[in-house]
């Protein structure tokens, strides 16, 4: 997941991500450091759902941004074969 766009008089110190589905946590409050751009691995998503991320920046006097959202949705579906060789 990538974020950007986020300014503040004083410097941003960290950002901070989640994972939610609805009201459900998947991740709770995760702290990136000074990454743009995060990799969540070990997740079990399931198909068909809509996830919300949600990213906060944290300035140096430790005070957070209001939150920011993006909705997924998943498809754990794969690509049908049609079974013939294409070279």
């Amino acid at each position: 997941m990538q974020w950007s766009g986020f300014n503040d008089r004083f410097e941003i110190n960290r950002y901070v991500y989640r994972l939610k589905n609805g009201e459900k946590l998947v991740t709770d409050w995760t702290d990136a450091g000074k990454e743009t751009m995060v990799t969540i691995d070990g997740l079990h998503l399931q198909s068909g759902l809509v996830y919300s991320a949600e990213v906060r920046a944290v300035n140096v006097g430790h005070h957070s941004s209001d939150a920011v959202q993006a909705d997924v949705l998943v498809l754990g579906q794969g690509p049908m074969l049609s079974g013939k060789i294409v070279c």
